[in-house]
Formats: C-alpha cells, structure tokens, sequence
C-alpha cells in the first residue's frame, strides 16, 4: 500500500508490454494528491470517494477524476479518497468515523454516487 505522504512510482507490464509507468503521490493524510490550479483560491470542497478508477490507477497525479474536476471547477478543491478495491461499504465506514471523532451530524450538501 502507499505510505502517507509519499510519491510511489508504479510500472506495469503485461507480456511484456508496458502499459504504464507512473508516479502515485499522496498527502499526509493518505488521500491521493489532487493538482489545483495555481491562481485559484478554492471557495468550495468536494470529497470524493471510489475504488481504482477514483485513484487513478495508471494516471499521473494531474490526470486523475479529482485534478480534472479542480481543473473544470477552479473555484473548489477535491479530496481524492479513492483506494483501489474499495467500495461504498468503505466510504460508509470511513463517514462514520468521522462523524464519532467529531461528535457531530455529518451535513451534505449533494451525495453523488457514480
């Protein structure tokens, strides 16, 4: 698994074909790095959860779902909490925990589930 905070490089063959060579860096937090546009100040957030294809496994950092949205929506930041293998039980899982650790409701403006 990636480590927090760190950059991984990852490079995958199938019968010897290179499909892709890539690095995967993460926060402290161990949420996949987003790249925001520098002259942007975010004025919203957006928490995205999913599985590899969320991660962007196989995509730099800047080719992800979460970069391409601050890219298309420069006044927000997205959070990238896609793990490969994960699913909405996960997400499910990790909303709880945050909503114990805070000793509050958690509050929604939109859930999107795609």
């Amino acid at each position: 698994g990636l480590l927090l905070g760190r950059q991984v490089n990852c490079r995958l063959s199938v019968a010897g074909r290179l499909l892709w060579d890539v690095h995967y860096s993460t926060d402290g937090f161990g949420r996949r790095t987003t790249v925001v546009p520098q002259s942007t100040i975010p004025q919203s957030r957006i928490v995205l959860f999913g599985c590899s294809f969320l991660f962007g496994e196989g995509s730099e950092d800047g080719q992800t779902i979460a970069s391409q949205l601050c890219t298309e929506i420069p006044e927000s930041q997205a959070f990238n909490y896609g793990v490969p293998g994960w699913g909405t039980q996960q997400m499910l899982a990790l909303l709880e925990l945050w909503c114990r650790e805070l000793k509050a409701p958690l509050k929604l403006k939109r859930l999107l589930n795609i």
